[in-house]
């Protein structure tokens, strides 16, 4: 997805949110990461990406700020508190009439969870008034032609927390006999999920799991490991979760893939045609 100028006026905002809270009473290192990162948005292209610019911006903002992973604590704290969850939300999709599209719709509003845009949403609440699958008929319509027993299915990950959730999904996916990745970062960024993460939740216990190589919010198609770049080219089914995903990949994937997020910035939003909010279940190509 080609940014707008708006993206560079929201990185410098995360920006100016993780070094408050990396350092909350240095005013000095807030405002030399700010200028260090104007600097450097300067000197970026508006061909690329914004995942192309968070992996020149972050780095330069830990080394400001001496901290490689400002959200740790917030991560942490979000797969504690939603996999207190996870048991009743499994025992939903269980009951519900399409196991499939329950845990879809689950695993979307998990994309609530994300501190990368300036607004955060009650993903508590979402889970018992956003019951509505409409949005996602036609795209999982095409999912349901080519979930075969013993299809490869690749879903890269986003966020922590929303990965426990995730690992519902995956469960419904394994139970269906897929062949199933799910790949993380590979470095911290934003409250992204690392292998750590996917540990915690257990997702290393129901499927393979394993970094991506990217140390950016979504996935960086050159930047990918080679492992990884092998099993998203063979795929028969590649699944992006996430806000980061959807603008790295949405319009510069070379294969067909669906994209499940939540589209909570207003850029995303326009793009789109939908409402800030709303969860997006989409087949491109």
């Amino acid at each position: 997805m080609i940014p707008h100028l708006d993206c560079q006026v929201c990185l410098l905002s995360q920006g100016l949110k993780m070094a408050r809270i990396a350092v909350p009473d240095d005013p000095e290192k807030h405002e030399k990461l700010l200028h260090e990162w104007a600097l450097r948005l300067n000197t970026l292209s508006m061909e690329q990406t914004v995942p192309h610019w968070a992996q020149q911006l972050y780095p330069l903002g830990y080394e400001i700020l001496g901290n490689s992973d400002p959200y740790a604590k917030i991560k942490r704290e979000a797969n504690r508190q939603v996999m207190q969850a996870v048991p009743a939300v499994s025992e939903i999709v269980k009951a519900s009439d399409d196991s499939l599209r329950t845990a879809l719709n689950v695993s979307i509003i998990g994309n609530y969870i994300d501190h990368g845009p300036p607004e955060m949403f009650d993903w508590q609440a979402a889970l018992d008034e956003e019951n509505d699958t409409s949005f996602m008929d036609g795209a999982v319509q095409e999912l349901e032609k080519l979930l075969k027993p013993g299809a490869r299915m690749l879903i890269l990950g986003d966020n922590t927390g929303e990965i426990a959730l995730d690992t519902i999904l995956a469960k419904v996916l394994m139970e269906r006999g897929i062949d199933l990745t799910y790949a993380v970062r590979s470095a911290p960024i934003l409250n992204d999920a690392l292998m750590e993460d996917a540990e915690f939740v257990g997702m290393d216990k129901i499927c393979r799991t394993m970094p991506s190589g990217c140390i950016t919010f979504g996935t960086v198609l050159d930047q990918v490991s080679p492992e990884l770049l092998k099993i998203y080219n063979s795929a028969d089914i590649v699944l992006c979760k996430g806000q980061g995903n959807f603008e790295a990949l949405y319009e510069r994937s070379n294969r067909p893939v669906f994209f499940a997020f939540k589209a909570k910035c207003r850029v995303v939003a326009d793009k789109l045609g939908c409402a800030q909010g709303s969860s997006m279940f989409i087949c491109e190509g």
